[in-house]
């Protein structure tokens, strides 16, 4: 594959909307804790998205996440590139006042 090949415009959420399409039921990430689908990543980032669009969070907007290496991380991503907001992995091992910065 060139370049040439890919489209102008393509992000992660292409991705997960291509496999949503195609592999809608496979299991697309397994943890300890879960495993979860490529559907069920996506109607958990829809929640997370329409949940930040309810609180004014707009495209551009910067949103942290502030989580354990969790399976709803990746939920919370794709729910925040979703709506055009920029999603912000936070380390957990901060001191609180270094979350200030």
């Amino acid at each position: 594959m060139k370049a040439s090949d890919l489209p102008l415009y393509y992000n992660v959420i292409d991705i997960l909307e291509k496999n949503l399409k195609d592999r809608a039921n496979k299991i697309a990430l397994y943890s300890e804790a879960r495993t979860m689908t490529f559907a069920q990543i996506a109607h958990e980032a829809n929640q997370v998205g329409n949940a930040l669009k309810n609180l004014d969070v707009r495209v551009g907007d910067l949103v942290a996440i502030l989580a354990l290496d969790v399976p709803e991380w990746v939920s919370a991503y794709f729910g925040i590139v979703k709506i055009g907001a920029v999603a912000v992995g936070m380390n957990t091992l901060l001191k609180p006042h270094e979350y200030a910065y």
